[in-house]
């Protein structure tokens, strides 16, 4: 397992909800393949595993998956043993690669963050918002990135970018904002490099 989880780089500490979805996104899109996925689907099924555990298992490198299905029979005796599951895999995925937990964590309590202000906002209609699924995140990600393409936009983005010392994260959580956003952002630039500096 110590093998695996340092052939992948760490990823870097999370600082807010955008950060998260952007983080988990490009993992999602990064680590995409139909047999892993229909591999952990049927791994989940099997077992009764929860959204959140076959997220995080989606969320792994090639690598450390396959490190994990390598127990074959050992990790289905481990399962069928045990009266946690999902505490079961999540501690194995966490032995893998800690910051899958984190980003997995994180995107719970947003959820719960955005579901209650949804709920404070309009508490006659008892309803709840159905919790996210991976294909829900990546979907959402893609959604927003098709409705506010543009090609002056990335340009502007690129350049915006490249002027601060911005990273490829940063740069899909600009191309993710609406035109709107993104236009208030870009004109206040010498704002922003101020702050910037400050920072520094």
């Amino acid at each position: 397992l110590a093998a695996a989880a340092a052939a992948v780089p760490a990823v870097s500490p999370v600082s807010g909800g955008t950060d998260l979805v952007v983080q988990a996104t490009e993992r999602l899109e990064a680590y995409k393949s139909p047999q892993q996925t229909a591999r952990i689907k049927l791994l989940t099924q099997q077992h009764g595993l929860s959204d959140e555990v076959q997220l995080a298992l989606r969320l792994l490198a090639p690598a450390q998956l396959q490190q994990l299905f390598a127990g074959g029979e050992e990790l289905r005796r481990k399962l069928a043993g045990s009266t946690d599951k999902n505490g079961l895999m999540r501690s194995l995925i966490s032995m893998l690669d800690p910051n899958v937990n984190a980003l997995v964590n994180g995107l719970q309590d947003l959820e719960q963050a955005e579901d209650t202000q949804s709920r404070g906002a309009a508490p006659a209609s008892g309803t709840k918002a159905p919790p996210l699924t991976p294909d829900d995140l990546v979907a959402e990600a893609q959604r927003r990135l098709q409705a506010n393409k543009s090609a002056t936009s990335a340009a502007a983005i690129r350049k915006f970018a490249g002027d601060h010392g911005l990273g490829d994260e940063v740069q899909l959580a600009l191309r993710m904002l609406d035109r709107t956003s993104l236009e208030e952002l870009l004109s206040g630039e010498a704002e922003v490099a101020e702050r910037f500096a400050g920072a520094a």
